[in-house]
């Protein structure tokens, strides 16, 4: 029989090319795609907790039986791993519709094989610049829009590809953004939007930890990498910071066509205080009406080891990190604002949240905000990992079962199986 790797193999991109257009509140009509392994193998091979948290019966029975049984030759009868008995009722539900979603995922990428090179219709309409010289080797030399050979130019961006560096989406010297784009072209490509982390105060949009792993690993097959830097603390607050990051998202939607973007297809990403941001932006969509500039919807958001989810009872505990002090002070109202957790009223995009097993409380946090945007009957799910807080940021792109799950969800993102 066949052994189904489907939705949480390591793909090579995600499958794009199906789902141009598509919002996140549209009707789901997902084509998927994905390996199917070879013949001979009895043995469902699945790895990561995705799988395994909806896929996970008991020994050799069919996680859904009138599907699986007569193509695996196992035992039916058995049950969508059924949530715990005393469970909300509005979470049993939820709970129950995402895996019914997973599922369908896995399934219909064992039934389709449409990859990512179908997106490919064209050549990005940026012109490139090669640059000539090295010059004297530092980010200040590089043009503001060129394409990087393989060898050749001696700089530390990833090869093949196309950039357009420091964009600028506002007035402040820090409302930046680059763009990294496949140097094979692309149109109606998805897009990730990705916010770095420096607990509100440091850190930039080309820090190697932000870009590099997750624009070799996404960009080539097909996708467009954008890095966000935003004004920082103590000149701004973190509720201005989230402002800014609803500007650049509105800039870069309305631009993304000039890249080979989908306007229609944005992720969220961010890590650490990025992590706090997107979800603030996910949870409160008041933020996004204070823009000079509209923020289409975007498919779902992606918080790496957030670092606050619930400001109030973060400032409250008397052992915070004093960072948290410099970055929210003493006034009430803006711990309340800034906020996601209490800024939650509804439901969101799909949302997840991976949290760090070797950080106190991280999952902790991460499983509150995602218990709460269940209620809510938003696609939402944690994935905790055996990794530091910077190397949830920095691991993100390599082999490995962690980017293999995150590729998962971003795949069912696009082809609208997650909404």
């Amino acid at each position: 029989m066949l052994a189904l790797h489907a939705m949480c193999d390591d793909l090579e991109g995600w499958a794009w090319g199906t789902r141009a257009g598509v919002r996140q509140n549209s009707p789901a009509s997902p084509t998927l795609a994905g390996p199917v392994a070879a013949a001979g193998q009895r043995t469902i091979s699945i790895p990561g907790r995705i799988c395994a948290r909806i896929l996970n019966p008991g020994p050799g029975k069919c996680a859904y039986s009138p599907i699986c049984a007569p193509i695996l030759g196992c035992a039916g009868g058995a049950s969508l791993g059924s949530p715990p008995d005393d469970m909300p009722p509005a979470h049993r539900h939820a709970m129950t519709s995402l895996r019914s979603k997973l599922v369908f995922l896995l399934l219909a990428m064992f039934a389709s094989s449409a990859g990512i090179a179908g997106n490919r219709q064209g050549p990005t309409p940026v012109p490139p610049q090669t640059p000539t010289s090295p010059g004297g080797g530092g980010m200040s030399q590089l043009p503001s829009s060129f394409c990087n050979p393989a060898s050749g130019y001696q700089n530390p961006l990833p090869a093949n590809m196309c950039f357009r560096l420091n964009v600028a989406y506002g007035s402040d010297p820090l409302q930046k953004l680059d763009v990294y784009m496949p140097a094979a072209g692309a149109h109606d490509a998805p897009v990730i939007l990705m916010v770095h982390g420096g607990a509100w105060y440091q850190g930039d949009k080309l820090d190697n930890s932000v870009v590099r792993n997750k624009a070799v690993k996404w960009v080539p097959p097909g996708a467009i990498f954008i890095s966000v830097n935003y004004p920082l603390v103590p000149k701004v607050t973190p509720l201005q910071q989230a402002r800014s990051v609803a500007l650049a998202l509105a800039y870069a939607q309305k631009h993304a066509t000039e890249w080979g973007g989908d306007p229609d297809k944005f992720v969220l990403m961010g890590f650490s205080a990025g992590g706090h941001l997107v979800s603030l932006l996910a949870a409160q969509p008041a933020l996004l009406k204070s823009n000079s500039q509209k923020v289409r919807p975007w498919l779902g958001t992606i918080a790496l080891d957030a670092a606050v989810y619930d400001v109030p009872a973060t400032m409250n505990n008397p052992s915070h990190d004093p960072v948290f002090d410099q970055a929210f002070g003493t006034n009430v109202n803006l711990w309340n604002a800034a906020s996601p957790l209490l800024q939650m009223h509804g439901r969101m995009a799909p949302f997840l949240a991976v949290c760090s097993t070797e950080e106190s409380g991280s999952c902790t946090r991460a499983q509150a905000f995602v218990d709460k945007a269940l209620g809510y009957g938003t696609d939402a799910l944690v994935i905790d990992e055996s990794l530091d807080h910077e190397h949830i940021n920095a691991n993100l792109g390599l082999a490995s079962d962690y980017t293999t799950q995150v590729n998962s969800f971003l795949t069912g993102l696009v082809n609208g199986t997650l909404q």
